[in-house]
């Protein structure tokens, strides 16, 4: 690849100004775009859309169109700075932060120092066809959005879309949560559940506490689109409706419910079990 040209921004005395924080602000992320904070375990992102990640980005083949560090790159960075210069395309561009600046603007008090700026991929067919999948029903709290969808791909779904009122995916605290989950899915989001319902080609099955038991009823033999509800007032009464079959996880005596992300764990593990079969 032709080498990435590098630029930095410090600053001379006392902390960063707001001044400072906008440049290196507008010089990360001028152009649109997601910004990953790069963790030992994971990233964080930065800009307009934070987001979080891992390698999995990288895994993945998601174009990265700037790298920029905290200084010259740490013994923990440095690997992946390598792996992105040595497989990205002509035109990265490569900007070092000043230690304080780069921990002014940082949404994590201890990181790895690398920042990647990626576009967003864009899911254009938010309708399915017979494919496993989960649709979220105003699904607010971004840590139980990003656990379904670190859960929803563990368990080998690949489609998951979010209805309105569902925290965005791309959120910092989603992307935290998701641990780099959102590059092994397709995701859609805003999409009426019965839009997304009327051309699918399974069943479509809802989790809720009135529903039949779900070890003991029959069902996930074939694709299944998979409703989930949101933490205060569980499904809508349009998911209700667009359901085939409502299922119930037994809960032990004096138990009312599961978290959201919790009951979707065992319901979709639930699945990968029967089919093993």
């Amino acid at each position: 690849m032709t080498a990435a040209s590098l630029h930095t921004i410090d600053h001379r005395r006392g902390g960063p100004s707001g001044a400072l924080r906008r440049l290196a602000l507008a010089a990360l992320a001028g152009f649109t775009s997601a910004w990953w904070w790069v963790l030992p375990l994971g990233a964080v992102a930065l800009y307009f859309v934070v987001v979080m990640a891992d390698s999995a980005a990288l895994t993945a083949g998601v174009p990265i169109h700037t790298l920029a560090t905290r200084g010259a790159p740490s013994a923990i960075a440095a690997p992946l700075v390598e792996r992105v210069e040595a497989g990205a395309a002509a035109g990265l561009k490569r900007i070092e932060l000043g230690a304080a600046l780069y921990d002014a603007i940082s949404p994590v008090e201890h990181g790895a120092g690398v920042l990647a700026e990626i576009g967003i991929p864009v899911v254009v067919e938010p309708l399915l066809q017979n494919e496993d999948a989960v649709y979220l029903d105003a699904v607010q709290d971004p840590g139980n959005v990003g656990t379904l969808l670190r859960t929803a791909a563990a368990a080998g779904v690949r489609r998951v879309v979010l209805g309105p009122g569902s925290a965005y995916a791309w959120s910092p605290k989603v992307m935290r949560a998701a641990m780099g989950a959102h590059f092994a899915l397709r995701i859609a989001e805003n999409c009426a559940i019965a839009d997304v319902a009327r051309d699918f080609r399974g069943t479509v099955l809802a989790a809720d506490v009135g529903g039949d038991d779900l070890y003991a009823a029959e069902w996930g033999r074939g694709p299944t689109l998979w409703l989930f509800g949101s933490e205060g007032q569980g499904l809508g009464a349009d998911a209700r409706a667009a359901a085939a079959k409502r299922l119930r996880i037994p809960l032990a005596p004096g138990v009312e419910s599961l978290n959201v992300a919790a009951a979707a764990a065992v319901c979709l593990f639930e699945q990968v079990r029967r089919r093993r079969r």
